[in-house]
């Protein structure tokens, strides 16, 4: 189960008083003299940040600050390139890139104010947005369902 939090919340399992932002990708422990690795791994985020023209950019990262500093360095993307200073207004942390990927993806293809309500943990105005949403009923033109596309592949399909 992932957690949604603002960005200067503190990671789970790290103290206030620690110096490292982020925990180690695995710890070492001693039992018997042997050394085992525990198989507590990075979480993976999924993130959005707010460029100074007022513009969102939705990622995935499994290092958190560094992204962050590279995106602020030029060296991620042309779009947030072009578009500095950025802030980070949005993250939230999976078990899996897989998981962090997918959700990126999905929030990718949200609307501009569906992105805000959930950046403003607005959950009821998320949901009243992906209702609405549904409601419209329009399919994806790159479906071919579309009624020009239905059409067209009618008279495709006609005989002369």
């Amino acid at each position: 189960m992932s957690k949604a939090r603002k960005p200067n919340a503190v990671h789970p399992g790290l103290s206030k008083h620690n110096n490292n932002s982020v925990p180690p990708p695995f710890a070492l422990s001693v039992s018997k003299g042997l050394r085992i690795l525990d198989t507590k791994m990075l979480p993976f985020y999924m993130y959005i940040l707010k460029c100074f023209d007022g513009l969102y950019y939705v990622g995935h990262t499994d290092d958190i600050e560094k992204r962050i500093a590279m995106h602020n360095e030029g060296n991620v993307t042309i779009f947030t390139q072009r578009r500095l200073p950025i802030e980070l207004v949005f993250m939230q942390d999976f078990a899996t890139r897989a998981e962090a990927i997918e959700m990126e993806q999905r929030v990718k293809g949200w609307s501009r104010k569906k992105k805000e309500a959930l950046i403003n943990d607005n959950w009821n105005e998320l949901i009243r947005l992906s209702r609405s949403n549904t409601k419209t009923n329009n399919p994806s033109t790159s479906s071919g369902r579309t009624e020009r596309g239905l059409n067209k592949a009618r008279r495709g399909n006609a005989t002369h």
